[in-house]
This record gives C-alpha cells, structure tokens and sequence, in this order.
C-alpha cells in the first residue's frame, strides 16, 4: 500500500513540475509576442511620420509649382505686353490648374 501511495504522490509531483514548465514555457511565449507587438507597432509609427514627413514636402513642393506656374505667367504677360489677349491668360491658368 505504500507503494501505491508513493507511486501516487510521485504522479503527482510530476504533473505539477510538467504543468509549471508549460506555465513557464506559455509565459516566455507571452512574453515575446508581447515584445515583438511593441516593435511592430514601434516601426509602424515610425513609418507613419515618415509618410506623413513626404506628404508636406510633397504639399510644399505643389505650392512651389503653383507659385512658379503664376510667376511665370506673370512674366510671360509682361513680356508679350498684355498684346495676346485673354486666350493666353486662360491657357496659362488652365495649366497652373493642373498642378492643384
């Protein structure tokens, strides 16, 4: 019977020690998927500013264009005097539009 009995205890003592090493070992696992989420949503934020960094230049580099665009016009109506008409006002226009 005392064999039974320790053959019973010592069953027990391993599904302990076997239910802590799978606790032990789920933990870890946790643990790195936490980690790993972190870095995941560290990089994609990193990537959001830099989106976010291109579209201003981007944005600056429009309003460049459209400045340039009316300067040009501007200086293409000094030089032809104003003689051209509105045909030349209004194609200017229309492709300074175009870069909006």
């Amino acid at each position: 019977m005392d064999d039974a009995k320790s053959a019973a205890v010592s069953a027990q003592l391993s599904t302990e020690v076997i239910g802590a090493a799978q606790l032990r070992d789920t933990l870890r696992a946790s643990e790195l998927a936490c980690r790993t989420a972190a870095d995941v949503v560290r990089n994609a934020r990193a990537a959001i500013a830099t989106s976010e960094q291109r579209i201003r230049s981007a944005q600056r580099a429009t309003q460049a264009l459209r400045s340039a665009w009316a300067h040009r016009a501007q200086l293409r109506a000094m030089l032809n005097g104003g003689g051209q008409g509105p045909t030349v006002a209004n194609d200017e226009a229309e492709t300074a539009a175009d870069y909006r």
